[in-house]
């Protein structure tokens, strides 16, 4: 399915615009304004809306909201007598009427309005809203005609930033008097903000689509377009000015010089993610930006064929970092390079793609055959905020960087995975599976911070996918020597509960998704919120799991689950082959086969450094094999406690409900109800050499074993009862006399205990 970045076709302002300048407002009434409205012409709804803007403004009081549909507007009209007595909007002619912004009153056009099967509906491209200083409606090529024009066809001077534009296209005004500032906005003492607006066809002396004169005007997702004037064809600042823009775009305006903009007179104005192209000076070199007295920062912003030159200073300084700038500019960042507009002969300045780009014309994602050299290549600093993914996790040059209509980064040729910069607090993003391929292609960042951010399937039939002979990350590189030899995974992978499904792997030793994770006595490496489902993990070798083939002494595998078919030779478990670390509060549910030490969960779970640990975790597939099988685990040297399991155990020789054999390690508090069978040394619970089991419980009915090495056999009916347990010393939810962990729970009479995670997760 194709998803429009914006149903509304307004691109997303950025965050960091929202919270510096737009101050809440206190709202009040909505007003209504549609020229074709037909009934009571008093704004209070799209049947009785107003016929003309400037009535809305008169009755606008702070913490309205003036709604304006379809259709154009002009200054200087107001309306008379009602529709059925005939003309009832009358026009004065006066050059000097303007569109007034008032703080605390927003203004939005782009509405369907009465008559529309929904008149709220909203859409700036095709329910146009055209604010319009042509007077006479006889406007030519050229300007011709416009003598009569508005001088400025909206002024928001005076206002806070809570005084509002948003949505409108504003044409015709003629600022030819006698300082001519802005004729298509002119402010002055203010501080309004405009968004999503189109300034094109405006004229004056000074900024032909805007003026900004001791003004900080905020501006984002605006368009100055066709613009002509003497100085600043799309826009002057002045006296001490510090225009705020942002995601706006500057074409084909015309001056003398300062074909897009003028910055003087100690102004400060800020471009952030802008883009400036085809904007002409016919007598001075500026044909981008001109500054005269003037300190303005570029950031992110694209300065590309404006002649005869990008920028002009004249006793000025000029920041300009993390843009592209036609002929080069001196800063951090910057680059030199054809930034690839997708069509800028038809106004369309979106970056070409290979990944894809939005086209607003047919509303549909395409790709290209190169890539913009802009993509990725924004002030790392800059949120990346709306970007689609894939992106690289650094904001795109230009006027569509940070929104949800950015060109999309290809992995593994601009873009580091989907986002991130590996770090615990920003870290790598794996979207795809690319990004997991990538990662496993690249054991430098092995040490690096990974989060997933959405579910991954590696179906071999899928694009993507594929049959791996060895581990995805941190793979096996001698596959015939039974201990791992490569480079072990000692990061930090966190699955952000998000699932990689399908995994299928035919190989040797050391196979799962991780080949190793952590290394020999260092607490590194750490695997957590990850579930693995319908895996195929086939070895011939040892140390084969779901998950993990071999987790070292320090590391860690948390809140993880697999389901599917694993096999091998040895040290074969549902999720870790061989632990040597910790696995707490997992499960697996698959079908786990092999020789020796296989276990549901955990093959083996033995090391000569350490005491490893396997907590809270359960397993409830079946479980087969040679010999050392067991329900949870194969071969045991180390801690199992406050675990279940419940599936079938089958073997010939050390077989367990639980544990296969329990060699020296410790089993607390745990229990299996699995059906159990084998030739010899067959126990419903474990088979010890010199182990331990304390506290620890099996189902002789439904395992069909009378007998075992540890633990206390029970009827089906003890086992779902309570008081067996506590009276054991099991931490129950809802009693602190065994402790306050609340580690199990128990639905009385009815069914086995289990763990509480279980039930919270649920």
């Amino acid at each position: 399915m194709t998803v429009k970045p914006n149903a509304q076709i307004l691109r997303t302002i950025p965050l960091m615009l929202l919270t510096t300048v737009f101050c809440p407002f206190v709202y009040g009434k909505t007003i209504y304004v549609y020229a074709e409205a037909t009934r009571a012409n008093d704004g209070s709804s799209w049947p009785n809306a107003y016929w003309c803007l400037q009535d809305a403004l008169a009755a606008a009081r702070s913490g309205d909201e003036i709604r304006v549909a379809q259709g154009i507007y002009k200054p200087d009209q107001q309306a008379v007598g009602k529709r059925r007595l005939g003309p009832q909007i009358v026009a004065s002619g006066d050059r000097t009427a303007s569109f007034e912004l008032r703080s605390g009153v927003a203004i939005r056009g782009g509405y369907a309005g009465f008559g529309e099967p929904d008149p709220d509906a909203r859409d700036i491209r095709l329910y146009e809203t055209i604010l319009s200083g042509d007077l006479n409606s006889d406007d030519g090529p050229g300007f011709a005609n416009n003598a009569e024009n508005s001088y400025h066809v909206v002024t928001g001077s005076g206002t806070d930033t809570t005084a509002m534009l948003d949505g409108f296209t504003v044409t015709g005004g003629n600022a030819n008097d006698t300082y001519g500032y802005g004729g298509g906005m002119d402010n002055r003492l203010g501080t309004p903000t405009v968004t999503n607006c189109t300034f094109s066809r405006n004229c004056a002396t000074r900024g032909g689509g805007m003026a900004n004169r001791e003004c900080s005007t905020a501006l984002a997702n605006c368009a100055f377009s066709g613009n002509s004037a003497r100085w600043g064809g799309g826009m002057y600042n002045t006296n001490s000015g510090n225009a705020q823009m942002a995601n706006c775009i500057f074409s084909g305006n015309a001056a003398e010089d300062g074909g897009a903009m003028v910055i003087t007179k100690s102004s400060e104005a800020t471009l952030r993610n802008c883009t400036l192209t085809g904007n002409r000076a016919s007598g001075g070199p500026a044909g981008g930006i001109a500054c005269a007295a003037a300190w303005p920062t570029v950031v992110n912003t694209i300065l590309w064929d404006n002649s005869p030159n990008e920028i002009d200073l004249w006793e000025s300084s000029i920041t300009v970092i993390y843009s592209d700038v036609q002929g080069g500019w001196r800063g951090i960042g910057n680059i030199n390079a054809d930034p690839m507009f997708a069509n800028p002969r038809n106004g369309d300045y979106h970056l070409k793609s290979r990944a894809g780009r939005w086209s607003p014309h047919t509303q549909v994602w395409v790709q290209d055959d190169v890539t913009s050299p802009c993509i990725d290549a924004g002030d790392p600093s800059s949120p990346v905020a709306f970007e689609p993914f894939p992106n690289g996790g650094i904001i795109n040059m230009g006027a569509y960087g940070g929104t949800a209509e950015a060109s999309k980064s290809p992995s593994g040729l601009h873009a580091k995975y989907s986002g991130g910069n590996g770090t615990a607090t920003d870290p790598y993003q794996l979207a795809t599976a690319a990004d997991l391929i990538a990662l496993g292609e690249d054991p430098n960042d092995y040490g690096k911070h990974f989060i997933l951010i959405a579910d991954i399937d590696l179906d071999p039939n899928l694009p993507g996918g594929r049959v791996f002979d060895k581990a995805v990350i941190a793979p096996d590189t001698d596959p015939k020597n039974d201990d791992f030899q490569g480079t072990p995974f000692r990061g930090v992978f966190d699955g952000n509960s998000h699932a990689i499904s399908h995994l299928t792997i035919t190989g040797g030793s050391c196979l799962g998704l991780f080949g190793q994770l952590g290394e020999e006595l260092s607490s590194v490496g750490e695997v957590e919120n990850l579930g693995m489902v319908d895996v195929n993990v086939a070895g011939s070798g040892g140390h084969v799991g779901g998950l993990v083939g071999c987790n070292s002494d320090g590391a860690s595998v948390a809140n993880c689950h697999s389901a599917g078919a694993v096999s091998g030779k040895y040290g074969v478990g549902g999720l870790v082959g061989g632990n040597r670390g910790a696995v707490t509060q997992c499960y697996s549910t698959g079908v786990v086969t092999g020789m020796y030490c296989i276990g549901g969960l955990v093959g083996q779970n033995a090391s000569i450094w350490s005491m490893p640990r396997v907590a809270q975790c359960c397993s409830t597939g079946a479980v087969s094999g040679k010999s050392e099988v067991g329900g949870l685990v194969g071969w045991n040297e180390g801690a199992v406690a406050d675990c279940y399991s419940t599936g079938s155990v089958s073997g010939e020789a050390w077989v367990g409900g639980l544990v296969g054999s329990n060699d020296d390690g410790l089993v607390t508090r745990c229990y299996s109800i699995g059906v159990v069978s084998g030739r010899e040394l067959v126990g419903g619970l474990v088979m010890d050499h010199w182990g331990a089991t304390i506290d620890c419980f099996w189902d002789i009915q439904t395992s069909g074993q009378a007998m075992s090495a540890g633990g206390t056999g029970k009827t089906t009916a003890e086992m779902r009862t309570a008081k067996t347990f506590l009276d054991a010393g099991w931490d129950f939810v809802g009693e602190i006399k065994n402790g306050t962990e609340d580690i199990w729970w128990i639905l009385e009479g009815k069914d086995y205990p289990k763990l509480w995670w279980e039930a919270v997760k649920k």
